[in-house]
């Protein structure tokens, strides 16, 4: 994303300290040298204190991490999740306008990363496994980690990677807590700033032996995106004489050239609420929840040529061919230029709740417990309304960027030649749930052997999408619902001259509203092709041995066991639109590792 951000300042009370958003400590007492001296400890807090944390956390870890901390209370180092994780070494992150939506770990493709909150799986409102951060505020969470590498007791379904986002919990603070934030964020191109407020509170009762926290965080935003765009490029022949002799063998072409304009508008809600119970020093029991919320509505306007092979292998005039064997220069008979309208509400919503349980039965032996849920729903209704017009047409890559295009002897910016396409209806709907139960238990040493673990886990995932797909055909003059682009400096600041600056677009409320193009009573029907039910059960066991101590005069950190995952599922489908199917499979899977760095010892 493109964007100005504009902060208000982050305050944060604590009892006796306050955390200054610029970095640093601030001391409530009066910060002279004398009572500096006279402090027993010196906390850092800001960007120092978020990189000390992360570097502390990669030193600790037996396994290969990275992770990032937050700078402050509501104060995480980027926007957006996905723009942080961006820092770590081998994290790429996929853009929708601009903004980060989706991660790659090590070049694999967004589902084969994990992504948890609190070590629950996170599922989705997407078509796979793969999450989208966009619905995360990052002022929610206080650290988020990366783990590139895979021992026994991790949970499978990480095959690139597992990232886990911790939110706060009240027994990360020493003293009661308020902060809050405020900022107006903007888009350079939508030229609109938007609020953005974050607040958390926490506290203990009964002597520090429970403890409660909640954390806010609403956004608004506007995003803009120019584009000049292609679907691909195609080879082909061309007769250039229109003889019926090929002249030019497998040069290539633009396959709907393209100008594109998307707006969306964005409001986002985030809750998070945790209460821990420590009774005494041996047990602890901590439950985490979490509610995200994100309506969506976009809009997308573009004007193109639909060019197809029948139009490029014989041209009006024999077209302008360069050193790549790609034609820049063509005037094609009957090509269809179209104005395509796309407006696409969507709702998104997750829940979460996870409990996390710790009992030490002796200095040497603890049980720990975890059971946790979680929720994904998705709505999205996509409409297009698309009007065409069929005739000559020219098109130039004298810029080699802004592809130039007209019609010949028709003006293809004028809405009165276009008639109605079709007008579509595209809505999915979209859930997605896990529960999950995991116990462990483990025996520590003082030996090269450092513990020794043991654990079970049981996962039940569903994924159930539906959609409905209908159209309809009416042919209708464009005139009584065009309108001027909506925006009047597309692509400002590129003087390019075969830039095309406005056409025709579609106004949306005059399309819904006419009974001639969507009739009254009008519902699409369902696309059964494209529903689905997918159900898997996972039961894993593990044995895990960690090493840290010294051997040979070498220190030696590493871990030692194997994992057993047994899997079933279900998938419900339609290959044609009457045929329901169901395909079950059950696979089990042992996995074994040995993980082992020697280090000189100090």
């Amino acid at each position: 994303m493109s964007g100005i951000r504009w902060s208000a300042s982050t305050w944060a009370v604590l009892a006796g300290l306050s955390a200054s958003p610029l970095g640093g400590t601030a001391w409530a007492q009066e910060n002279t040298v004398e009572s500096v001296a006279a402090t027993e400890e010196v906390i850092v807090t800001g960007v120092r204190g978020s990189l000390a944390r992360a570097i502390d956390q990669k030193r600790r870890s037996d396994a290969i991490i990275d992770g990032i901390a937050a700078e402050d209370i509501v104060d995480f180092p980027d926007l957006n999740i996905a723009d942080s994780l961006q820092r770590i070494t081998g994290v790429s992150v996929e853009r929708s306008l601009g903004e980060a939506r989706s991660i790659a770990v090590r070049g694999l493709a967004s589902e084969f990363t994990r992504v948890t909150i609190n070590g629950q799986s996170i599922v989705s409102g997407t078509g796979g496994r793969e999450v989208d951060f966009n619905i995360f505020a990052s002022e929610l969470f206080n650290g988020v980690q990366v783990r590139k590498s895979h021992n026994a007791s991790l949970t499978e379904g990480g095959l690139a990677g597992t990232v886990d986002m911790r939110t706060a919990r009240p027994f990360d603070f020493r003293e009661p807590v308020f902060a809050i934030a405020a900022q107006a964020v903007g888009n350079d191109l939508s030229e609109d700033y938007r609020p953005r407020v974050s607040a958390l509170a926490s506290t203990t009762l009964a002597d520090g032996k429970i403890g409660i926290l909640g954390s806010i965080s609403y956004s608004e935003l506007a995003l803009r995106q120019d584009n000049v765009e292609g679907l691909r490029f195609i080879q082909t022949n061309i007769d250039a004489n229109r003889d019926g002799v090929i002249d030019t063998n497998g040069v290539e072409y633009p396959f709907i050239p393209r100008y594109v304009n998307e707006n969306m508008d964005r409001e986002r809600l985030g809750v998070t609420g945790a209460v821990q119970f420590r009774p005494t020093t041996a047990f602890e029991l901590s439950i985490d929840a979490a509610y995200a919320t994100v309506d969506e509505e976009r809009r997308r306007y573009s004007i193109d040529g639909f060019i197809e092979a029948a139009d490029i292998r014989s041209p009006l005039t024999p077209p302008t061919i360069d050193a790549t064997n790609l034609i820049v220069a063509a005037s094609l008979p009957n090509v269809t230029s179209r104005s395509e309208n796309i407006l696409t509400p969507q709702s998104d919503q997750l829940y979460l709740i996870n409990s996390d349980a710790r009992w030490d039965l002796s200095e040497n032996l603890t049980l720990k417990g975890k059971l946790g849920y979680s929720e994904a729903t998705r709505d999205t209704n996509e409409f297009r309304s698309t009007w065409s017009n069929t005739g000559n047409f020219q098109y130039t890559f004298a810029d080699p960027i802004f592809v130039g295009f007209s019609g010949i002897g028709r003006n293809i910016f004028d809405a009165s030649i276009y008639n109605s396409h079709e007008a579509r209806f595209i809505n999915t709907e979209t859930t997605d749930s896990e529960l999950a139960g995991q116990a462990d238990v483990e025996w520590r040493t003082n030996f090269l052997l450092r513990a020794v673990k043991a654990g079970v886990r049981y996962e039940d995932r569903e994924k159930d999408t539906i959609q409905f797909d209908g159209r309809s055909l009416a042919t209708t003059s464009f005139t009584p619902f065009a309108t001027d682009l909506p925006v009047d400096n597309f692509f400002e600041g590129n003087n390019a001259a075969t830039i095309i600056r406005n056409w025709p677009v579609a106004n949306f409320d005059a399309v819904l509203s006419s009974t001639t193009l969507v009739p009254s009573g009008f519902t699409p029907p369902q696309r059964r092709i494209a529903t689905n039910n997918v159900q898997e059960e996972t039961l894993a066991g593990y044995v895990q041995g960690d090493l840290d101590g010294s051997l040979l005069g070498l220190g030696v950190r590493g871990d030692i066991g194997v994992r057993i995952v047994s899997t079933n599922q279900a998938s419900t489908g339609f290959p044609t639109n009457t045929t329901q199917i169901t395909v079950e499979t059950d696979y089990t899977d042992c996995t074994k590792a040995l993980r082992a760095r020697p280090y000189l010892l100090r």
